[in-house]
């Protein structure tokens, strides 16, 4: 590159520090992102077994594998990069950058150590670091009895009951008894549940170590995830001292938290009129669809499916909002983004359709036209039922125990709703067998005229006095069916006269 394109270049930057960076700029980013967000943890950059297992063969070695990791990974990397971020340092050196790699690693492993089976999917991620970092913060600040004490694999091959519980308290540590990890012993589904519980009670008693002082407090606190993302516009020791934003506290989370909440709802309202503004839904146009424009519509709901994404990502992954607003955003947001999907799936499926009846230039009242968009809506309900039954089981949901409840409710509905679905069927039948079509005459069930529209649940004539009359579909599958195509049909046999004779004078 000549002198005078490198000066150009400078100048496109309008800040100290560029906003661009190459891909791997911005891998390193992300990966630090993700170990200040909590998944904290470090190995040894010397270690000789990275991919080394935690040893979890009894209590006592489950329970020294999760301290000595946990602690490991405070002092060597998360304490270390937060007291580098708040003098103002690069934390993004090659060297933190490698210990940061293995951090996440050996933190794969130490976790371990946890059961999260009864953790709903959507929920892992952030259980995963929260209930880490609590749990260190549990067992700092209760008696741990000697290691002599606690039973090692030789004395639980010999226990009557194959669990322990730390003195004092309701911490169990139980054995695996089936799945791929059996025989594995771990801090137990329903420790790990209770967890958040157990830090409320004991947060505010004296440390018995300080290998891990204030790490959660800390972790709620401050902005490590803004602070790196705008690391080259603001110094992160701006964003992670002491100040009134992150002192201040309302409804259990910083200030800090709610302003940049505001500001992200605020971005997403924009996407989403940008959106719905490309899709043209607030266009008023007489012209008739073409492929473009009906295509062009599915911007209004993938919009909002990527607008929503995006939103949960960035309120738990960056912001990380915590408590009880966490689990209010996560089961919202992970909600509405299943809803979205459901609602673009269902427009994707009625776009093929008319895509394909317009591009094949078959009438849209036709019956041809009626199949493809009965077939294509077959196809996005059984979807849709996949991606709700999907969501459900992300955010928690007995999604299965629904299911068998609607089975039993629809046997109640299809019985009450007989005549419904015999019209569906009488409908179907008629769009497969085509006994007629659009524009015919027809004669049925004594009503004769031209075949204006054949529906999912009923047909409709037009007579030769203008009037429309609909026919249930099951009542001409039933009867005769007269078809004079494009000819007139006979006129309505008029009903039999009264006789007018008069009386007999005798």
């Amino acid at each position: 590159m000549n002198k005078r394109g490198v000066q150009q270049g400078k100048a496109m930057y309008l800040l100290p520090y560029p906003l661009h960076k190459p891909m791997m700029s911005l891998l390193k980013l992300l990966t630090m992102m993700v170990f200040l967000s909590g998944f904290l943890m470090t190995a040894d950059a010397e270690d000789a077994y990275p991919l080394k297992p935690i040893d979890t063969s009894s209590p006592r070695s489950t329970l020294k594998g999760f301290m000595a990791g946990s602690t490991q990974a405070y002092t060597m990397a998360f304490g270390r990069i937060k007291e580098q971020i708040q003098t103002g340092k690069d934390v993004l050196s090659d060297e933190d950058i490698k210990k940061l790699d293995k951090a996440i690693a050996l933190g794969k492993q130490t976790s371990r150590a946890l059961d999260f089976s009864k953790i709903p999917p959507a929920m892992i991620i952030e259980a995963t670091r929260k209930t880490f970092i609590q749990l260190k913060e549990i067992l700092d600040r209760v008696d741990i009895p000697p290691d002599d004490e606690i039973p090692d694999a030789k004395m639980m091959a010999s226990s009557e009951f194959k669990r322990w519980m730390i003195p004092n308290t309701e911490i169990t540590i139980a054995r695996i008894d089936s799945g791929d990890r059996m025989g594995e012993y771990v801090f137990t589904a329903e420790t790990i549940e209770r967890v958040p519980e157990y830090y409320e009670k004991i947060k505010d008693l004296p440390y018995k170590t300080t290998t891990t002082k204030n790490w959660y407090e800390e972790r709620s606190r401050f902005p490590t995830g803004i602070a790196l993302l705008f690391r080259k516009v603001i110094p992160p020791h701006l964003l992670m001292s002491e100040n009134v934003l992150t002192r201040s506290v309302l409804f259990k989370q910083p200030l800090w938290r709610w302003i940049a909440i505001m500001i992200l709802a605020l971005i997403s309202y924009l996407l989403i009129y940008i959106s719905i503004w490309l899709s043209g839904a607030n266009r008023i146009t007489d012209e008739q669809e073409t492929i473009p424009s009906i295509w062009r519509a599915l911007l209004k709901p993938l919009g909002f499916v990527i607008t929503t994404f995006l939103f949960s990502k960035i309120v738990i992954d960056v912001i990380h909002v915590s408590d009880s607003l966490y689990y209010f955003f996560n089961t919202a947001s992970w909600s509405i983004l299943y809803l979205c999907i459901t609602w673009l799936t269902w427009s994707f499926g009625a776009t093929v359709a008319e895509t394909i009846i317009i591009s094949e230039r078959i009438k849209t009242t036709s019956i041809d036209s009626q199949v493809i968009r009965f077939v294509a809506r077959l196809v996005t309900i059984a979807a849709v039922i996949s991606i709700l039954i999907t969501g459900g089981e992300q955010i928690g949901l007995p999604t299965y125990s629904v299911i068998a409840s609607l089975g039993v409710g629809g046997l109640a509905f299809a019985l009450a709703a007989q005549q419904t679905l015999a019209n569906l069927l009488g409908s179907l039948i008629i769009m497969f067998e085509k006994p007629f079509s659009i524009g015919d005459s027809v004669l049925v069930s004594g009503h004769s005229g031209m075949v204006e529209d054949v529906g999912f649940r009923s047909i409709r004539l037009k007579t030769k006095t203008g009037s429309l009359v609909t026919i249930p579909s099951s009542q001409i599958v039933n009867g005769a069916v007269e078809n004079y195509g494009n000819t007139s049909p006979p006129s309505e046999p008029d009903p039999e006269p009264h006789s007018s004779r008069s009386p007999d004078p005798d």
